[in-house]
C-alpha cells in the first residue's frame, strides 16, 4: 500500500495499488483532467513530469476528468510510479 498525505492543498494523490491493466489506484483530492501535466516528486528529490493519459472509475468507465473530490479512480501516467511518490498538479511559476 502506498500512502501519501495532502500538503498546503496542493493537488496530491493516494496512491494503493494497480489494477490488472497496471493502472494506478488513486483516491483524488482536486480535479484533474486527461492531458494534464502532472509531477511526479520521487523520495531522492527528483521530480519527474509524466501526463495523464486516462483516468478510469472504479466500474472501469473511461473518464475525460475527475471532479469529485475523494472519488476512487484509476489512472494511466505511462511511467511507473514507486512507493512514497508523491503526485502533484504542475503549477505554472509565477513571478512576484
Amino acid at each position: 500500500m502506498i500512502i501519501i498525505r495532502i500538503l498546503k492543498n496542493i493537488l496530491i494523490w493516494v496512491l494503493w495499488e494497480t489494477n490488472e491493466e497496471g493502472k494506478y489506484c488513486i483516491s483524488q483530492r482536486n480535479k484533474f483532467s486527461v492531458g494534464e501535466q502532472i509531477e511526479v516528486m520521487k523520495p531522492n528529490g527528483d521530480n519527474i513530469e509524466a501526463t495523464v493519459k486516462s483516468i478510469q472509475d472504479e466500474e472501469g468507465n473511461q473518464m475525460e476528468s475527475a471532479p469529485h473530490p475523494k472519488q476512487i479512480l484509476y489512472i494511466d501516467l505511462g511511467i511507473k510510479l514507486d512507493r512514497y511518490d508523491i503526485l502533484r498538479r504542475k503549477e505554472p511559476v509565477t513571478e512576484l
